[in-house]
């Protein structure tokens, strides 16, 4: 395996084949990044700001990225209680799900398909 030493470098660091890989991969990737057209000239819709709304507007991104953080935990915290049933009920109303029609069957139909490929391998 041919190896060499970074260039410019006073450690033993040795580049390999696949880190080449690696290396080239990153910079094609830096690359893609680069746009072939300029960006607008247009002025930034915050340059007429001024300093103080400038900073209430970070005020405010700060605070809904701490609230966002609450809110999703809150959020895992009510899908982890929430109650399967209960919500069935609350969209489709009230019904009682352990008597018939609406009370699941007593087999999975795993008989019924397993007779049905006995009928079709005799037909052969």
């Amino acid at each position: 395996m041919r190896e060499r030493a970074l260039c410019g470098t006073k450690s033993p660091l040795l580049i390999t084949p696949r880190l080449r890989f690696k290396r080239r991969a990153r910079l094609y990737a830096v690359a893609i990044l680069h746009y072939p057209h300029n960006m607008s000239n247009k002025p930034s819709a915050l340059s007429s700001w001024t300093p103080e709304q400038i900073a209430l507007g970070k005020q405010w991104v700060e605070t809904w990225k701490l609230a966002g953080e609450e809110l999703e935990r809150i959020h895992r915290k009510e899908l982890r209680e929430l109650d399967t049933y209960r919500a069935i009920e609350l969209l489709c109303g009230p019904a009682d799900y352990t008597r018939p029609p609406r009370a699941p069957k007593p087999y999975s139909g795993l008989v019924e398909q397993q007779r049905w490929f006995m009928k079709a391998a005799h037909r052969d």
